[in-house]
């Protein structure tokens, strides 16, 4: 139909397509392009600080129950998770057709569920964040000067470079990345602080001082003391330990050759039986040997020739027997002084047996006589620690007396320290002073300090001649 409505009006047809180019061309020309387009990305990322925290406690504590929290979110596709000390980084990835505004209300849900647990610990609210184009940075951009180290670079960035970028219509902000900013760390030696405590202390009373070494000289010889106990506690602990083995081995031992003893002690009577049967019935068969012999012997000149080759027999059975009986009864002789040693090893054995039975008594005697002694020590230093704690509590309460009798308030502090270099580095305007001719000159108050140089001769403290004098940082 289309087909032959061209072909009956193609002038027609012709304006449409012309009219069409031209509403396309003017639609590209006034089409708006946005290289970053605002987006939601199917992203949520939890981020929650646990100060203090080692990785492990981070994961333990904060991620493990986010991630279990989360998962039962819906269209939730991964989730992933970043531990490390101080904080804890849970990145969520839903399914494109997620409604992420319905999302981040149902992960607020319930993180809500999960936050009282967290009540003993330090950990702030978690915070949500969605991921958005926007958030990327439109350009990054490289510094570098010859001739210029990274400190000078550093402040060219920040003075020219950076503010230049921030003047620029449309942009929003700009970070520097990887700049070095230079500052004195002031770190306190408690060591120096509390050696100017002493020496304000040794010249305010020096009796003080010399009642403070004492103490001081006390109290470590109660720590040698204690560490001396100790180390002779282990020592004797571990030679009555060796012993109590030892005679443990040894009891094994005799144990064992006990069980050896009654062994060989069954076997030899056993065999000794055996012998002894074998005897009897050698003599019994000996006694029937030599009856036929004398019936043989009484037929005299009777004899028939068989009876002669049977009486010959007879006597070389007789002393076969008589051999053997004399083999049997030297073997069971043999086996009887076998017999006899085992015995006289199990005495020996029994004798031992006393003896350690004896000599283990008196090794429980000793370390239960030990103990005894070890916890009178213990006690015996224990209450002179607790008499010397005493001692130490008052010393400290004269000791304020005393410091309060000087120039000072109190003992020098770290926190004092820190609170007078707070107070020292600052500098503000205090207003203006007229001139000639109109002239307005502005006045501060206070000098920052410049330089390593200013900051050590910083004056601390003026104690005044009489105790040690300035005190500078």
């Amino acid at each position: 139909m289309l087909s032959k409505f061209s072909v009956k009006r193609p002038y027609t047809v012709v304006v449409a397509v012309v009219v069409v180019l031209i509403l396309g061309v003017i639609s590209f020309i006034n089409l708006n392009t946005d290289l970053l387009p605002s987006i939601d990305l199917p992203y949520v990322v939890i981020m929650t600080t646990y100060p203090g925290a080692s990785p492990e406690e981070v994961e333990m504590i904060v991620t493990k129950p986010i991630e279990q929290a989360v998962a039962t979110v819906n269209n939730i596709k991964n989730v992933s998770s970043i531990s490390r000390e101080n904080s804890s980084i849970v990145i969520m990835e839903f399914n494109n057709d997620t409604n992420m505004d319905s999302a981040t209300i149902e992960i607020n849900g319930m993180l809500d569920l999960i936050k009282p647990a967290w009540d003993n610990y330090s950990i702030s609210s978690p915070m949500l964040m969605r991921l958005n184009p926007d958030m990327l940075p439109v350009m990054i951009s490289a510094v570098d000067v010859e001739g210029l180290d990274i400190v000078e670079i550093s402040e060219m960035v920040n003075q020219k470079i950076i503010p230049e970028f921030e003047s620029v219509n449309g942009v929003a902000s700009v970070k520097g990345v990887g700049l070095l900013d230079e500052k004195i760390e002031v770190l306190i030696d408690n060591e120096k602080i509390e050696d100017l405590n002493k020496k304000i202390l040794n010249t305010v009373d020096s009796e003080l001082s010399e009642a403070e070494d004492q103490l001081m000289k006390a109290k470590k010889e109660i720590d040698d003391g204690k560490s001396k106990l100790a180390s002779e506690e282990e020592k004797q602990t571990g030679k009555l330990s060796e012993g109590l083995n030892a005679i443990a081995s040894a009891k094994e031992q005799i144990t064992q050759a006990e069980s050896q003893i009654s062994a060989g002690k069954l076997e030899l009577v056993k065999t000794r039986e055996e012998l002894n049967n074998a005897l009897n019935e050698i003599k019994q068969k000996e006694e029937e040997l030599k009856e036929a012999e004398a019936a043989l012997s009484a037929l005299g000149d009777k004899l028939r020739e068989e009876d002669k080759v049977k009486l010959e027999s007879i006597k070389q059975n007789l002393e076969v027997l008589s051999q053997k009986k004399a083999e049997t009864t030297i073997g069971i002789e043999t086996v009887s002084a076998k017999l006899a040693e085992l015995e006289k090893e199990e005495d020996t054995l029994q004798s031992k047996k006393s003896e350690i039975a004896t000599r283990e008594q008196e090794l429980k005697t000793g370390k239960l006589q030990l103990t005894m002694e070890m916890d009178k020590a213990k006690a015996k230093l224990e209450s002179g620690e607790e008499s010397l704690n005493e001692k130490m509590e008052a010393f400290e309460r004269a000791r304020e007396d005393a410091l309060k009798k000087a120039s000072l308030d109190g003992v020098i502090t770290t926190d004092m320290i820190s609170g007078i270099l707070a107070a020292q580095n600052f500098s503000m305007p205090a207003g203006y002073v007229s001139g000639g001719e109109g002239e307005k000159h502005l006045v501060k108050v206070g000098d920052k300090i410049k330089d390593v140089a200013h900051m050590e001769n910083l004056l601390l403290f003026d104690t005044g001649e009489d105790v040690i004098g300035k005190i500078y940082l």
